[in-house]
C-alpha cells in the first residue's frame, strides 16, 4: 500500500479508511489536505512514486506478466485516472539493486548497457520512451551524483574499475532527456563528487600522491577549472569515499581511504593541504 500525503502534528483528521480511494481529510490552520491510498493487488510491488502538478504516479512491478505497470491517480480526489504497462526484464529485487530513478526515468544496468526509461508526465502523452547506452563492459554500479528539473549527472562503472559520467538535460517544453558522455580527465580508478549541481570534483590516488581536478558543469559539458596536487606521507591505497563542499568561498574535499585513514583537505590557490 503506498500513502501520499503530508502529516502535521497540529492536524485535525476526521474520515474513515478504506481500500479503495482517498481516506482521509485533514485541517491544518484551516487548510484542508487530502490524503490517499492506492490499493495494490499481490502480484504487485510499488517501485517508484512521482508526484507532478495533478497527478500522483506510481510505478509497479507486476511479477506475474514480467511488465512495469505505470497507474496515475489524480491528486484532486484520489482516483485512478490513467494506466499502461510496458516489458519489465527485471523482478523487484533486481529493480531495487540495478536501478535508480532520476526525476521521471529509471536508470537500469542490463549487463553492457544501461537502459533509460522516460515515464511520461502527463496522461496527453502516456507513451513510455525508452533508450540504451552500450558500454564496453558489465556495469557495476550507478549512482546519481547530482539531480535536479533540469540537469543531473550520473556515474557509471563497470568491472574493469573505469567509470563514466553522463549528463541529462531536460529538453525544453517536453517530458524528455538529452544525455552526452563527459570528457573527465581520467576513467580509471577516479571518484567524483558535485556540489551546488555545477562544479565538479575528480579525485585520484596514485601511489602517495593525490590529484584533484576541478571543473565546472555547464549544459555543453565540462569546463576545466583547476587542478591540485597532494603529497602523502605513505601509500595509503585507493579513495573509497569523496565528499566535495564549498564553504564560503573555500574548498573542502573529506576522504577516506583504502586503509581507513580518513583525510579532509583544504584545495587552495597554493594547492591542497
Amino acid at each position: 500500500m503506498i500513502f501520499y500525503g503530508v502529516f502535521h502534528p497540529t492536524a485535525k483528521c476526521f474520515g474513515r479508511l478504506n481500500f479503495q480511494r482517498s481516506i482521509r481529510f485533514c485541517f491544518v490552520n484551516h487548510i484542508e489536505l487530502s490524503f490517499f491510498l492506492f490499493p495494490r493487488r499481490s502480484t504487485l510491488k510499488n517501485l517508484f512514486l512521482l508526484a507532478t502538478s495533478q497527478h500522483v504516479i506510481v510505478g509497479s512491478i507486476d511479477s506475474n506478466r514480467n511488465q512495469l505497470q505505470i497507474t496515475y491517480y489524480a491528486k484532486q480526489d484520489g482516483n485512478q485516472t490513467y494506466s499502461s504497462s510496458v516489458p519489465w526484464s527485471f523482478d523487484f529485487k533486481q529493480s531495487q539493486t540495478q536501478c535508480k530513478t532520476l526525476n521521471n526515468q529509471i536508470i537500469c544496468a542490463n549487463n553492457d548497457e544501461l537502459s533509460l526509461i522516460t515515464i511520461p508526465t502527463t496522461i496527453n502523452d502516456a507513451n513510455v520512451r525508452t533508450n540504451q547506452i552500450k558500454l564496453s563492459n558489465t556495469i557495476s554500479e550507478i549512482k546519481i551524483l547530482s539531480e535536479s528539473n533540469t540537469r543531473s549527472v550520473v556515474s557509471v562503472k563497470t568491472n574493469d574499475g573505469q567509470t563514466k559520467l553522463y549528463q541529462f538535460n531536460k529538453k525544453e517544453g517536453t517530458i524528455e532527456w538529452d544525455y552526452k558522455e563527459l570528457e573527465t580527465q581520467t576513467q580509471s580508478n577516479s571518484l567524483f563528487s558535485i556540489v551546488s549541481n555545477e562544479n565538479l570534483l575528480e579525485a585520484t590516488a596514485v601511489e602517495e600522491k593525490l590529484n584533484f581536478y576541478v571543473s565546472s558543469i555547464g549544459d555543453q559539458g565540462l569546463t576545466k577549472k583547476r587542478s591540485y596536487s597532494v603529497e602523502l606521507p605513505e601509500n595509503m591505497g585507493g579513495i573509497e569515499y569523496l565528499s566535495y563542499s564549498i564553504v564560503r568561498n573555500t574548498q573542502l574535499a573529506t576522504l577516506r581511504m583504502a586503509d581507513a585513514s580518513l583525510l579532509a583537505i583544504k584545495l587552495t590557490e597554493n594547492g591542497g593541504r
